[in-house]
């Protein structure tokens, strides 16, 4: 018989605590995402001595251990998904809806955080779409333990004590190399089992070797048992989400838990019983279900609106606790304690069954289109339409005139990649990134009315401007290199009148020195290259300028619109959602001016020295007395921070026409 370790349920209350708190108050303890790592380094530790008592007297099963497993988690895993489920029909927009019936599915199989390791970065920000996001931890630890009985059943009957210990030592120091390199380059990192192994093998490294505190050495125990609690919290307080995570920075706070749990159990009585004392224990009893539920209740309580105050804080806390003792009371308790005859028939008649029909019925009113129309229906039509053009499907380019950047650079059929008047003679080109691509439909809609036709050369992350070089995390895009080359010297014909040049023009030239907006992965310099960027921009601008000039084209470059820090999309259907107006979801005009200034000042320049150069700027259709909003005449017009969307395009187009004479726009001379 297991002897229960109340001091253990201590440290599980701490390590939810900073989880819920970092999730509620991020800013408040930038760190508190190692709560979790400290859970893992607990459950190594109890499920291996678990298992080593159970192989010492021939007691272990396989079957018998997973069904423990299953009946432990799985009903209140169950339940969570399916009432997560049930609050986001309604309040879930239909992407995020989809995401979450993708998401939900997979951690009933305990591989959520795959799923989570290629969709989203766990320090995003706005996790909205996710409401199961917590659960990649359960899978880590599940998947965890698919491996570790077996590897741990070789190692104690076939290898000698010090070998086990060694290749024990040597997964964990792996495990750890394996984080510390993947972590900045691969966000999946932070999900996937193999960046997180070591900090489970170090709780079971510590049951396996049988390490206890001297009981007659309470004042070292209980100054050891501190230092552990300062290596946790220290690491709470001092990480942040810029710091490399998994690596190094996990061992202080896995090692703070190895010498807690090494240290706790034979401390000075007197602390032991303030550290032991009831709301304590209580918490670390009810911390699975505090951990599955808080996350959700979080998000569907931002989503709603209900979170915006201190008091609706303190009403998230008590429902908190609340749902958690009742489902620590009578889901996790009643199953636990419930008992079954064959492990088989638990898996077979029981488990399957209901985990695969769970998952249907989260995926069903998704895939039947029933999600959509009940959501519309709650939240009306401004929220339908909104969300209609935010995901509108049709194509706003041809697709051979978006180019992936695996494909070699081609001249393209003008047939397919036309934009305008599809009877006539192309006469202007528009070239740039996927700022060029969210203007397609803006020109396709203009040239069409005033008879005109044109092309579109496109690839994203690609900026267009002849022999300047493109770096992807510091590692040159050779690939754009050769595809500006190719377009200027193969599409510019006597035939093209006006050349467009479109671009996230801002994304190659950072102007944003208090990082309030998300760092380019793109630059067009190096650490290696101590020339300026903005002399390099400028040289690839006006290279790229007498090219067109020189083939008898007018160039026009168009400005960026504005830029949202933040994901504007999600904002808007938050404050429809919440019975807010979607307008305040807005951005200051002077940060844009500013994040902007690098690029302005090139374009500046450069029309002193070529003043037939134009310039396209429609940044007045959508800022005003100061403020920059997504929105055109209650036409939410953007996809994400900084791409129009399908309509956003179109509507901006009618609206641009509506305001300057028709003249200005047959000869393009838009400023």
């Amino acid at each position: 018989m297991k002897a229960y370790r109340p001091d253990i349920d201590a440290l599980r209350a701490l390590s939810v605590s900073l989880v819920v708190i970092f999730h509620a108050f991020p800013q408040y303890l930038t760190g508190g995402f190692i709560g979790v790592d400290i859970f893992f380094v607990i459950s190594g530790y109890l499920i291996t001595k678990n298992i080593q008592g159970s192989l010492q007297d021939n007691s272990f099963s396989f079957l018998t251990f997973y069904q423990n497993r299953a009946r432990r988690l799985l009903p209140a895993l169950y339940l969570v998904v399916a009432v997560s489920a049930i609050i986001g029909l309604f309040y879930l927009t239909p992407k995020s809806y989809h995401s979450f019936a993708e998401s939900g599915a997979l951690s009933l199989v305990y591989l959520a955080n795959t799923y989570f390791a290629r969709k989203t970065d766990y320090f995003g920000g706005d996790n909205a779409d996710h409401p199961l996001l917590h659960l990649w931890s359960l899978s880590v630890e599940e998947q965890f333990y698919f491996l570790w009985p077996l590897m741990l059943l070789v190692l104690i009957r076939y290898a000698p004590r010090l070998i086990m210990h060694l290749v024990i030592v040597i997964t964990i120091v792996l495990s750890i190399i394996f984080g510390e390199l993947h972590a900045d380059s691969n966000n999946g990192a932070y999900f996937l089992l193999q960046y997180r192994a070591g900090e489970l093998l170090l709780g079971a490294w510590l049951a396996l070797s049988g390490l206890q505190a001297n009981k007659e050495k309470l004042t070292t125990n209980t100054l050891l048992m501190v230092f552990a609690l300062f290596l946790i919290v220290a690491s709470a307080v001092t990480l942040d989400k810029a710091s490399t995570f998994p690596g190094i920075n996990a061992i202080w706070p896995c090692l703070g838990a190895v010498l807690y749990t090494y240290s706790a159990q034979n401390i000075n009585r007197k602390v032991y019983q303030y550290l032991t004392i009831k709301p304590i224990i209580m918490t670390g009893l009810l911390s699975y279900s505090i951990y599955l539920w808080h996350w959700p209740l979080l998000i569907y309580g931002k989503v709603s609106g209900a979170l915006a105050g201190p008091v609706s804080y303190l009403l998230y806390f008590t429902v908190l606790f609340a749902i958690s003792y009742l489902t620590w009371k009578f889901v996790e308790q009643a199953f636990r304690t419930k008992h079954y005859t064959a492990p088989r028939d638990f898996f077979v008649k029981r488990l399957l069954p209901i985990t695969l029909s769970l998952a249907a019925l989260i995926s069903l009113p998704y895939e039947t289109g029933g999600q959509q129309k009940l959501w519309a229906s709650i939240w009306g039509d401004d929220a339908a339409n909104q969300y209609i053009s935010s995901v509108d499907k049709k194509s706003i380019i041809a697709k051979p005139c978006s180019e992936k950047p695996s494909q070699s650079a081609t001249i393209v059929n003008e047939d397919t990649c036309k934009i305008g008047l599809a009877s006539a003679n192309s006469q202007f080109l528009l070239i740039g990134d996927s700022h060029a691509d969210h203007f397609i439909r803006f020109f396709d809609h203009l040239a069409k009315e005033e008879g005109r036709s044109g092309k579109a050369i496109t690839r994203a992350a690609c900026l267009p401007f002849i022999d300047t070089p493109v770096y992807n995390k510091g590692v040159l895009d050779k690939e754009c290199l050769n595809k500006t080359k190719f377009w200027y010297e193969n599409h510019l014909t006597n035939k093209t009148e006006y050349v467009f040049l479109a671009a996230y023009w801002s994304g190659y030239l950072n102007n944003d020195p208090e990082n309030r907006f998300s760092p380019p992965p793109r630059t067009i310099s190096t650490t290696d290259n101590q020339e300026p960027d903005s002399d390099i921009f400028y040289r690839g601008l006006e290279n790229s300028i007498k090219k067109i000039i020189d083939s008898g084209a007018t160039p026009i470059l168009v400005e960026q619109i504005p830029e949202f820090n933040y994901p504007v999309n999600k904002c808007v259907f938050k404050k429809i959602m919440s019975q807010s107006s979607p307008k305040e979801c807005s951005i200051s005009e002077a940060m844009n001016i500013f994040k902007h200034k690098k690029y302005k000042a090139a374009f500046d320049k450069l029309q002193q020295s070529y003043p037939s150069v134009q310039r396209l700027n429609v940044n007045n259709l959508l800022c005003k007395n100061g403020l920059c909003s997504p929105l055109i005449d209650s036409h939410f017009v953007y996809y994400n921070g900084d791409h129009l969307n399908f309509r956003g395009a179109e509507v901006l187009a009618k609206k641009l026409k509506n305001q300057i004479p028709s003249t200005q726009l047959t000869h393009w001379s838009i400023e």
